[in-house]
């Protein structure tokens, strides 16, 4: 029964009714169309901003290498070599020479891996990589300046160099990777395998995540109450220490507080890098398959005895490649340890867990500060060291994860 309408009000319309067959042929088409010129646009803006990402990374490296790898290349000898050996044609000069090997070597590193090739011809390109960069670094290794990496700083650019904060990035990262590693893995360890699942071990897990993104230079100033003073319990480090062990001959000498000495700068950049570890660790192990754990259960092992014998093994190489990358990351860290109260300018190596020291990035900062230009180029020089470290790490975290890896069922 229909309802009696009001004066002025318009009639109700029938809802336009199309077959199965006509909304194929008119909807169908039109949107998958349509989802296609989505999916090509959405890969258009990917790479576009992935090509311009790597113009700029490109050129920032290129440029880094270059003002750096004059200082490096000891320049008596390249001079030496030019005028022995005159380079034919747009070479002209042997760092000319090195930056056309660099171009090319990255070229055809980038065919490798974004043309596809057929097998043989990718192991051809692979060895004639490998044989170029070997050449080049054979070449490279008899023009470097030594005394680049055995002089303390100076005020004067061609007396400087990185010895002091070399060695105290050594001993930071690795009183850092000592405690960081094994209290990171114990940890995930313990959050996957044993805790129980209830609100207090999520809200752990939640807050670990919340505490991997901090910035770091407010684990500088946990690192400086908690280890640097530890908390006036011992009074201030120009006091008479509260507690001492050892002497400071020895390189366990400990006293206490600790001071802005390589103990706390370790023990700062291992609050950065431990939540890394950890939610890496814990990724590694999730992703062993539970079949593995069932399995060696019923086989009447122990709970310890299924994580010992079948978990850990399994997610090494995922726990070791999260674990070199976040000491990676812990080399590159200046803030925590500027805020520590670390020196930028250090002409001795430390000697003990409480001796003063440097690192790489504080004085790569101290000398792109400085309006001189060399100051400059030093600085450069100490990035490309740096890089050159970095990139050391990368790669044997990915040599791990190949080489020990294998394929779980």
């Amino acid at each position: 029964m229909s309802r009696a309408l009001s004066p002025g009000q318009a009639p109700p319309t029938e809802p336009r009714r199309r077959t199965a067959a006509q909304i194929l042929d008119a909807a169908v088409p039109t949107s998958l169309a349509a989802r296609n010129n989505l999916n090509r646009a959405f890969l258009v803006i990917c790479l576009f901003c992935t090509t311009v990402a790597i113009i700029v990374l490109s050129l920032l490296l290129i440029s880094i290498t270059i003002q750096g790898g004059h200082w490096l290349l000891e320049a008596e000898k390249v001079a030496a070599f030019n005028t022995a050996w005159s380079l034919p044609g747009p070479f002209e000069s042997f760092g000319n020479a090195t930056l056309y090997l660099g171009a090319g070597l990255a070229a055809l590193l980038g065919v490798m891996l974004f043309v596809p090739l057929p097998r043989p011809v990718l192991r051809t390109g692979q060895i004639i990589f490998a044989l170029l960069f070997v050449w080049a670094a054979w070449n490279l290794w008899g023009y470097l300046r030594w005394d680049f990496f055995t002089s303390y700083a100076s005020r004067f650019p061609a007396q400087a160099g990185i010895r002091a904060p070399l060695w105290g990035s050594i001993w930071v990262c690795a009183i850092c990777g000592l405690v960081a590693l094994p209290t990171g893995v114990a940890t995930a360890i313990y959050l996957e395998e044993f805790a129980p699942k209830n609100r207090l071990t999520n809200f752990i897990r939640l807050n670990i995540s919340n505490l991997s993104g901090v910035p770091s230079i407010v684990y500088g100033i946990i690192g400086l109450t908690a280890f640097a003073r530890l908390f006036n319990i011992f009074g201030t480090a120009r006091d008479k220490p509260g507690f001492e062990f050892g002497t400071p001959d020895s390189w366990f000498y400990i006293r206490l507080p600790f001071g802005s000495g390589v103990l706390a700068g370790g023990l700062t950049l291992m609050l950065v890098i431990l939540p890394i570890v950890i939610i890496a660790s814990q990724e590694a192990i999730r992703a062993v398959p539970n079949s593995l754990r069932q399995g060696a259960l019923a086989m009447g092992s122990t709970r310890w005895q299924m994580v010992w014998r079948m978990t850990l093994p399994a997610s090494i190489p995922s726990i070791m490649t999260g674990a070199i990358l976040a000491m990676s990351r812990a080399i590159g860290e200046a803030a925590p340890l500027l805020v520590l109260g670390v020196p930028l300018f250090l002409r001795r190596t430390p000697e003990n867990l409480m001796s003063e020291f440097t690192v790489l990035p504080l004085q790569i900062y101290r000398w792109a500060a400085d309006p001189r230009v060399d100051f400059r180029d030093l600085a450069a020089a100490g990035i490309v060291v740096l890089l050159v470290v970095l990139l050391t790490f990368n790669a044997l975290a990915i040599f791990i994860r190949t080489k020990l890896q294998k394929p779980l069922s």
